[in-house]
């Protein structure tokens, strides 16, 4: 087959990919021009504006439509294409569940977004079928089909549904099938050579969304301090037993405790600093941001004195404490129970503020909260991901990736520590999403030396910033 040329204004375009995948499929190689390089008398015959388009060698005429320059690529090749076809009806089921995605990701009205979130559902149904009948990886069995490059480009854009609208149809983590499938395709040769950077699209579809822009670090600390608190309490419930727990148990669940307000603080920190003055920017009620900076300061009270009744504790001898450990448990469930309500105040009133700022506030705002993460070294981000469940873990470092690259030092400190912390599980889930951008020493399963080592994870964030004392500095709207 003689080379054509195929035109596209945007390098991010899944629909250019899709003609891509099948090129490479069939190793013929056609030059590709983009935005600015796209020759006038092109764009002057392009005139409805729909790219990409495709000039057949030695034709004056364009083809525009995706599938069908897949097609005549199909059929000009020197290969014999039948076994690579697809028929339309599978085609037409890929092409209703493209475009519930990019409805889902870019519609602003509720009602359209749950009519779409339905057919999709619907449409996974039907994959699910199929694939199930084809013994197979692929829709077509163990042969990649047009059909599979039809829909590969948009099933590696599937987890911006979880960035941007926080949902993901079940069926997509839960059925063994689909995610084989999901996985085979994008991970294809064919398709790894014209795959967009993540961080790319990120960018794209944060400008795109107009509903819910991506400021999920608050949602998702929160989520952290609520598994954090809960083995809190699920530690300090032995205290009041009358059997003494021991030395080292009670000096681990100090050092949770200790790694918990360490967070905690670093968290009122930058809403000190920044989320309460982008919310006075954003005309909240002044009320609402000093109440929570009161409760900040309270807080920081009780904190401290927590630790020291700790340290009390650990003071006395095995025989001569009970009481003590009996009051140390109500305390902690006390202490638990105002940061439940703490969290709860902030995503009452500040939350459906967040989600309606503009997408270079968001930015600000997620740089200056990694910003400050890294004065206290990467440990407490690593550490909180280990109490957060994988897709959640997944939707925080595409959030912290909107503020760092992902081939830079605090790219490799954030994974290394997270890689430090979390379980083969969750770490399994963020390979399969960051492989490419994950060093190789890296890629192998993390052991579980360190993992839940609450005495290691202090020790290393005392050492790197020690502090004797947990302070919050005052909201900068004052």
């Amino acid at each position: 087959m003689t080379s054509g040329g195929l035109f596209s204004k945007d390098k991010l375009c899944p629909f250019t990919h899709r003609i891509l995948i099948t090129c490479n499929e069939y190793n013929i190689n056609i030059p590709v021009f983009y935005g600015d390089d796209i020759p006038t008398q092109i764009n002057d015959a392009n005139k409805d504006g729909t790219w990409p388009v495709f000039q057949p060698p030695g034709s004056a005429g364009l083809l525009k439509d995706s599938a069908v320059i897949v097609e005549y690529i199909i059929d000009n090749s020197d290969a014999d294409g039948s076994q690579y076809y697809s028929d339309d009806k599978l085609i037409k089921l890929l092409d209703d569940f493209i475009l519930c995605i990019s409805k889902i990701i870019r519609a602003g009205h509720p009602g359209v977004q749950m009519e779409c979130r339905k057919k999709v559902d619907m449409v996974l149904l039907e994959i699910q079928k199929i694939l199930k009948a084809s013994d197979g990886p692929f829709l077509a069995g163990e042969k990649f089909t047009q059909a599979d490059a039809h829909i590969t480009p948009f099933l590696y854009r599937l987890p911006f549904l979880k960035e941007f609208r926080n949902h993901i149809p079940a069926l997509l983590i839960e059925d063994e099938a689909i995610i084989k499938w999901v996985d085979s395709c994008t991970n294809r040769e064919s398709f790894r050579k014209v795959a967009p950077a993540r961080n790319l699209l990120r960018t794209f579809y944060a400008e795109k969304a107009l509903l819910g822009k991506p400021m999920k670090i608050g949602q998702l600390h929160h989520s952290g301090f609520r598994g954090m608190l809960q083995e809190l309490i699920k530690r300090t419930d032995r205290f009041s037993q009358a059997v003494d727990p021991g030395d080292e148990f009670i000096k681990k669940t100090r050092d949770l405790c200790y790694i918990l307000f360490r967070a905690i603080i670093l968290h009122a920190k930058f809403e000190n600093l920044l989320l309460y003055p982008a919310m006075e920017i954003a005309n909240v009620n002044p009320e609402l941001t000093r109440e929570a900076e009161k409760q900040h300061e309270h807080e920081c009270v009780r904190m401290n004195a927590l630790l020291g009744q700790f340290d009390d504790v650990l003071s006395l001898s095995d025989d001569n404490r009970h009481p003590e450990r009996i009051a140390l448990a109500n305390d902690c469930e006390s202490i638990k129970t105002a940061f439940i309500e703490h969290l709860e105040f902030e995503e009452k009133h500040f939350m459906p503020v967040l989600a309606g700022l503009e997408l270079p506030e968001h930015i600000n705002l997620l740089k200056g909260a990694y910003n400050m993460c890294k004065e206290e070294r990467p440990y407490l981000i690593g550490i909180l991901a280990a109490f957060i469940n994988g897709v959640d873990i997944i939707s925080l470092i595409d959030s912290l990736l909107i503020a760092i690259h992902p081939n830079s030092d605090d790219w490799y400190d954030l994974i290394n520590a997270i890689h430090k912390s979390v379980n083969t599980d969750q770490w399994n889930a963020i390979t399969r999403r960051y492989e490419d951008s994950i060093p190789a020493s890296l890629l192998i399963a993390p052991v579980s030396q360190w993992h839940m080592d609450y005495s290691a994870w202090a020790a290393a964030i005392d050492t790197d910033l020690p502090i004797n004392k947990l302070e919050i500095p005052p909201c900068k709207t004052n």
